[in-house]
């Protein structure tokens, strides 16, 4: 059976074949806590794993952290062994990352945080917790990065590519019509889609919701139409994008 690194969680990875036996699972992280929340096929074979740590280097987590919570991405080969890794933040939360392959150019690494400009992290908060999107190669190293988000709590929650080569951010959204985000709140919480070109530029942005209760973004989809299929949670009744009472 694989170690546990103490402290908290650890990602841990199984892989099975087509009749569901297992053929390796590994264990990977530090002495403190390190939360997995996406896998996606790398470009040059293997998987890459998307996480947040809040381990020092220790176990076989080979990168220290910058803040409370960092981006963790590891690149394993097809029998999990560690091909390379890095880490992803600045001096605060950068937590609950997504990741969409870019084919044959690297990846998309796309969640929340409310850390200010510091560690890899290169612009400050607008609010409390922002959309932090980092661009990276085939090789972990960090391209860009870019933050999107209001005087309050915006909560990224996935990431997909954008038929024209960008990528689009999908979450949930608290703030009024300022920082990047250019579309009003209709109620508590709504829907927030941010479209980004493909060297990070603010293309458009939308806020989808009712104006009474809350209302949360749980998946998102690029269709082969090159429209977006988005699911989640409502509280509103009929008002705004809601159409149904609940």
């Amino acid at each position: 059976s694989e170690p546990s690194f103490g402290g908290g969680y650890d990602y841990w990875v199984l892989k099975v074949d087509s009749i569901g036996t297992i053929q390796w699972d590994r264990t990977y992280g530090g002495n403190s806590s390190d939360d997995l929340f996406d896998i996606v096929h790398a470009n040059n074979g293997g998987y890459l794993l998307v996480g947040h740590s809040v381990s020092p280097a220790s176990g076989n987590k080979t990168t220290g952290a910058y803040g409370a919570n960092d981006f963790w991405v590891l690149h394993i080969d097809e029998s999990g062994s560690i091909l390379w890794q890095n880490s992803y933040g600045g001096s605060d939360h950068d937590q609950e990352p997504y990741a969409v392959q870019v084919p044959g150019d690297g990846y998309l690494i796309g969640g929340m945080s409310r850390s200010d400009s510091g560690g890899t992290k290169t612009i400050d908060s607008y609010g409390d917790y922002d959309y932090w999107a980092v661009r990276i190669n085939d090789v972990g190293t960090q391209l860009w990065d870019v933050g999107q988000g209001g005087s309050d709590e915006d909560l990224l929650r996935r990431v997909s590519l954008a038929p024209d080569g960008g990528f689009i951010l999908g979450g949930s959204s608290k703030s009024g019509v300022d920082g990047s985000k250019t579309d009003s709140t209709l109620g508590i919480n709504d829907l927030w889609l941010v479209h980004l070109d493909a060297t990070g530029e603010h293309v458009w942005d939308r806020t989808l919701g009712g104006d009474d209760e809350e209302d949360d973004l749980s998946s998102l989809s690029l269709m082969s139409s090159g429209a977006i299929l988005m699911g989640g949670a409502t509280y509103s009744s009929a008002s705004g994008e809601v159409t149904e009472d609940h």
